[in-house]
């Protein structure tokens, strides 16, 4: 219930379920009567934050077990700034259904922050995860043996590992032709965030990626031939999933033994600061704290 585009409102899906909440109560109750898991639902906020508990609380009552929040209002878009500041409320008034919070959660400092501040059960990503699938990487501190985020991954690294999954489970074209294209560009991000498209050189551009009409097409844009894509298909059968992520994580580790926490695809002068050093982030709108100077895109 937070897809704000005609396409779903028009037919009265999405967002415009937030003005019928009779029949979005009816939907949740029939998921969660037939359904033998959890039924989760997400929202955006409505006019009034009394306004979006008392609809969030209905689909409670109906059978949800968990609520994602999108703090954005339906007619704000993905340029708006998300707004954080009304987390705490929102999980307050919840409890004890866990909530998420979903809206501008790029780095692992600021989710962090806000579910240690809020109260907040985690968070929901989509664009992030196309920025930079690697930030849901973590490691161990180890000066206080916390739980952090790890140093991301360079867009090669990502992508190359996102070509061998997808020849590994045989993807279909279309889907990682697109997801591609969405790593390699930063319309859906804010500049803070994303201040350029990504640049790997003439041939391996979006015009390249675009050309392709086959997963073997893509593949061979990011330096797969014939005999490594062959590989990755032989391995499909012989090599378990265990071994599989034994190999991977060992891959990871050697190449990363010398990468530094470092900033990938940020403006310049971003500040490259761990998580040690933001554990000040508050509860503020991002206007606030882009005033402030703690929105500057780091590495995680």
């Amino acid at each position: 219930m937070g897809c704000p585009i005609k396409f779903s409102t028009q037919g009265g899906m999405g967002a415009a379920l937030l003005a019928d909440s009779e029949r979005a109560v009816s939907i949740v109750r029939t998921l969660a009567m037939s359904c033998k898991v959890p039924v989760s639902a997400k929202i955006r906020m409505l006019k009034t934050m009394e306004e979006t508990i008392a609809f969030a609380r209905g689909l409670v009552e109906a059978g949800a077990s968990c609520i994602t929040l999108h703090m954005r209002h339906p007619f704000e878009k993905d340029r708006d700034p998300a707004h954080w500041d009304v987390m705490p409320t929102f999980a307050e008034a919840l409890k004890p259904t866990p909530v998420l919070a979903n809206g501008d959660m790029y780095r692992w400092a600021d989710i962090d922050a806000l579910m240690r501040n809020s109260g907040c059960a985690g968070a929901m990503l989509a664009r992030p995860a196309l920025l930079n699938t690697s930030m849901f990487r973590r490691t161990l501190d180890p000066k206080t043996g916390a739980l952090v985020g790890a140093p991301l991954m360079t867009l090669e690294e990502v992508l190359n590992e996102y070509i061998e999954e997808s020849i590994r489970w045989d993807l279909n074209y279309q889907n990682c032709k697109y997801t591609i294209m969405e790593m390699l560009n930063n319309r859906r991000h804010q500049k803070r965030f994303c201040s350029q498209k990504a640049d790997l050189g003439p041939a391996r551009s979006m015009q390249e990626v675009g050309k392709a009409k086959s997963l073997r097409d893509l593949a061979a844009v990011f330096g797969f031939d014939d005999a490594a894509y062959a590989s990755v298909v032989a391995r499909r059968a012989s090599e378990s999933p265990e071994t599989w992520a034994a190999r991977h994580d060992v891959n990871y580790d050697t190449a990363g033994a010398s990468r530094k926490n470092h900033v990938v695809r940020a403006a310049d002068g971003d500040n490259e600061a761990g998580l040690d050093k933001r554990e000040d982030i508050s509860i503020e709108e991002p206007s606030q704290k882009r005033a402030k100077g703690l929105l500057n895109p780091v590495s995680n």
